[in-house]
């Protein structure tokens, strides 16, 4: 397929497909009379790229689960130690998205005219406080 059918599939810029071709994560395509032509492997790689960004992850992650992932070069021991990596991260992130929901559960029936003297926002305050003020030296 031409790069232009490519993005339509993926909902990318063309921009952003050739981008990825100079950065690496996206193998270079045959060329036929000088224009692109991408096979479905290409589909596949790109839509995981949208889906990683779409989470956050940095390009620098999407590179490294990619190479960790890629057929010609698949190590499972680096595969298994970004894997788990990102898996904590990705489990602090769903820890603190539904701390906020329910805050803001909770914060929909709040009668408080002000954040300033909402027990509810107080209490919340508190939690995200650091317990200990030591610094590394006093450790």
């Amino acid at each position: 397929m031409k790069i232009g059918e490519l993005a339509k599939k993926t909902g990318l810029a063309a921009s952003a497909i050739r981008y990825y071709e100079a950065a690496g994560i996206l193998p270079r395509p045959a060329r036929i009379s000088g224009r692109r032509v991408y096979d479905d492997s290409a589909l596949i790689r790109l839509n995981l790229i949208a889906m990683a960004q779409s989470v956050g992850f940095t390009l620098a992650e999407i590179t490294e689960l990619l190479r960790a992932m890629d057929r010609d070069g698949w190590r499972p021991a680096k595969f298994e130690a970004f894997a788990r990596r990102k898996i904590a991260e990705i489990d602090a992130k769903a820890n603190q998205l539904a701390h906020m929901r329910s805050l803001l559960e909770t914060s929909r029936a709040c009668d408080c005219l002000s954040l300033n003297t909402c027990t509810l926002f107080a209490l919340a305050s508190a939690q995200r406080t650091p317990k200990s003020t030591r610094t590394r030296a006093n450790r």
